[in-house]
C-alpha cells in the first residue's frame, strides 16, 4: 500500500511537471480589470513519524499525499491594498485511511495608508491537520496563538484604526484602536475556544531622524472569553528604523499590570522586537520574539505567550533557493496553576526550492518539531506548486 501510494505521488508530480512544460503561462496572474487572478494546483507527497500513538512514548508513521487547487486575488496598486485567496485540498494516508481528511482556508485582507488615517482589517477561515507555525516577515502576521497539531476550524477576524496627529516636525501623537475575534475548534474538543480582544494604545513619537523614531506611551486592552474577562494596562516606550526599502527593525519594552476575573492578577515585564534584513542581494534573514498576556484556552487560565522566531532565504542561483526558519514557543499560565500548558516547544524547517521554467515550482521540505508533551516529529515531504 505504501509503494502504491508513493507511485501515485510521484506520478501525479511527474503529470503536473509535464503540463507546466507545455504551457505558455508565465506564473504572473490573469489580469481582469482592476484585479489579478492567480490559480495555483498543488500536489504533495509526505513522510510523518508520528501519526498513530501505540503508547505514550511510541508512535507509528505512515506516508501520505496531498492534492489542492486554490485561486488568489489582488488589486492593482491603488489608495488601498486588497487582497483574498481560497485553497481546498485532501490528504490520503497510505495505512492509517482513517485518518484520511480534507482541509480548507478562505482569507480576505484590506487595508489603507494616506499618511494621516491608516485602518486595516483581515478576515480567515481554515480547517487544518497539522500546527500552524507561518510567518509573514513583510506584515509581521502569525504564528496562531493556539499551537495544535490535532484537526482544527478556526475562524479569524483582525481590525484596526489608527491616526498620524503631527505635534511638531518631529513629535506626534497617534492614537490606536484594533479588535482581534478568534474561535478555535479542535477534533477532539467538546467546546469551541472563543475570545474577543479589544485594544487601544495612545504612543507619543519622537522622529530622531528620517528614518530613526523613538516612541512611549500607554496600552489597554480588554480580553473576553467564555470563562472570564480580563483587564490589562501596559506602559512601554521602544524605537524603530527603516535602514532600507528591505531592512528594519523595531523594539519594544514595557510592564503590563492584568487582572482576570478567575486566573487572578499578575504583573509583568512585555517586549516585542521584529528585524527584516537584505543582507546581500541574494540572502534575505528575519527575526521576531516578544511576550504577552492573551487569554487561556481548553479551560485553562489567561496566558503568558512568549515567543521567538527567525529565519533566512538564500537564493543560491537564479533557479534554486534555500531556506530555514525557527520557532520558539513557552506558555506560562498566569495564577497559581502554571503546569496546565505545554512546556517550551520548539519548530524547525528546512527547503530547498527550485523554480521551474515559466509557471511552477517543486519543493523538498523537512519539518522538525521539539515537544516536550508529545514525542519529537520528523515530516519530509516533497511538494510541486504550479501557479498561472
Amino acid at each position: 500500500m505504501r509503494n502504491l501510494c508513493l507511485a501515485s505521488t510521484f506520478g501525479c508530480l511527474l503529470l503536473v511537471i509535464s503540463v507546466s512544460a507545455q504551457t505558455a503561462g508565465n506564473g504572473d496572474g490573469v489580469e481582469l480589470g482592476a484585479f489579478i487572478l492567480q490559480p495555483e494546483v498543488s500536489v504533495l507527497g509526505a513522510y510523518d513519524d508520528r501519526v498513530q500513538e501505540i503508547t505514550e512514548d511510541d508512535y507509528d508513521d505512515d506516508f501520505y499525499y496531498e492534492t489542492g487547487v486554490g485561486l488568489g486575488i489582488r488589486n492593482r496598486p491603488a489608495r488601498y491594498d486588497f487582497s483574498a485567496n481560497a485553497n481546498y485540498g485532501y490528504r490520503t494516508y497510505s495505512d492509517y485511511t482513517d485518518f484520511s481528511d480534507d482541509f480548507y482556508n478562505a482569507a480576505v485582507n484590506l487595508n489603507s495608508d494616506d499618511g494621516k488615517l491608516n485602518w486595516g482589517a483581515d478576515a480567515s477561515y481554515r480547517k487544518q491537520l497539522s500546527y500552524d507555525t507561518s510567518y509573514n516577515p513583510s506584515t509581521g502576521a502569525g504564528p496562531d496563538s493556539i499551537l495544535t497539531d490535532e484537526e482544527n476550524k478556526r475562524a479569524q477576524v483582525r481590525a484596526f484604526v489608527s491616526y498620524d496627529q503631527q505635534v511638531s516636525d518631529r513629535v506626534s501623537i497617534v492614537p490606536e484602536y484594533s479588535l482581534w475575534y478568534y474561535n478555535q475548534e479542535t477534533a477532539s474538543s467538546t467546546s469551541r475556544d472563543e475570545w474577543m480582544v479589544h485594544r487601544v494604545a495612545l504612543p507619543i513619537q519622537y522622529a530622531v531622524t528620517d528614518k530613526t523614531a523613538i516612541s512611549a506611551g500607554f496600552r489597554g486592552s480588554v480580553q473576553n472569553n467564555d470563562d472570564e474577562q480580563g483587564v490589562i494596562g501596559t506602559l512601554y516606550a521602544g524605537a524603530a528604523g527603516q535602514v532600507t526599502d528591505k531592512t528594519a527593525w523595531s523594539l519594544y519594552l514595557g510592564v503590563s499590570a492584568a487582572d482576570y476575573e478567575e486566573s487572578g492578577s499578575d504583573v509583568g515585564g512585555v517586549s516585542r522586537g521584529r528585524l527584516t534584513w537584505q543582507a546581500t542581494e541574494k540572502v534575505n534573514v528575519y527575526a521576531f520574539g516578544g511576550n504577552e498576556y492573551e487569554p487561556g484556552y481548553n479551560g485553562g487560565n489567561a496566558r503568558m505567550v512568549y515567543r521567538a522566531g527567525y529565519g533566512a532565504s538564500w537564493n543560491i542561483v537564479e533557479q534554486w533557493v534555500l531556506s530555514a526558519t525557527g520557532l520558539h514557543n513557552l506558555e506560562r499560565a498566569v495564577g497559581e496553576d502554571n503546569g496546565q500548558y505545554a512546556g517550551t516547544r520548539s519548530f524547525f524547517t528546512g527547503s530547498a526550492t527550485y523554480r521551474l521554467p515559466r509557471w511552477a515550482e517543486i519543493s523538498f521540505v523537512g519539518r522538525y518539531v521539539n515537544d516536550e508533551i508529545k514525542v519529537d516529529n520528523i515530516i519530509a515531504s516533497i511538494e510541486l506548486v504550479a501557479r498561472y
